[in-house]
């Protein structure tokens, strides 16, 4: 019975790892077409207030989700009446914008993809510890 549970925890720990080496190779492919794709002219709308786009910064390409239909607000001056809120921490980005003349709303959340690339290494990166190890001990 303890060898049946055991089995099937490593079967489960092994599609982990397979889906977590494929999400760090999509990861990847979003880092290669963050050099093709331009975050103020091309996004993918969910929604009319929903949409998602790659920015690039620097050597950082950070997945961008923002409400504004034409480009995720990344700073820069919005006007004198504005009222902001937000956080800029270790990869992650995060504007609110209220525009008190006209009411309107803006928001920007920006999250790097060395996030994702860290969070997707590690089940791969143990795996590979382990076969390593078990390669030696032997």
């Amino acid at each position: 019975m303890k060898k049946q549970k055991a089995k099937k925890k490593r079967s489960l720990l092994n599609i982990l790892t397979l889906l977590s080496f494929i999400l760090l190779c999509l990861t990847g492919l979003l880092f290669y077409l963050s050099y093709r794709i331009d975050a103020w002219g091309e996004s993918f709308s969910l929604r009319d207030d929903f949409h998602i786009s790659l920015y690039r910064r620097e050597n950082d390409c950070r997945l961008a989700f923002f409400n504004e239909k034409n480009y995720p607000y990344v700073g820069g001056s919005v006007g004198p009446d504005t009222k902001v809120r937000g956080l800029n921490f270790l990869g992650i980005y995060y504007r609110h914008y209220r525009l008190s003349s006209e009411g309107d709303i803006w928001w920007t959340l920006c999250i790097s993809l060395w996030w994702p690339v860290v969070l997707f290494s590690i089940l791969p990166g143990l795996f590979l510890y382990r076969k390593h190890s078990d390669h030696h001990q032997k």
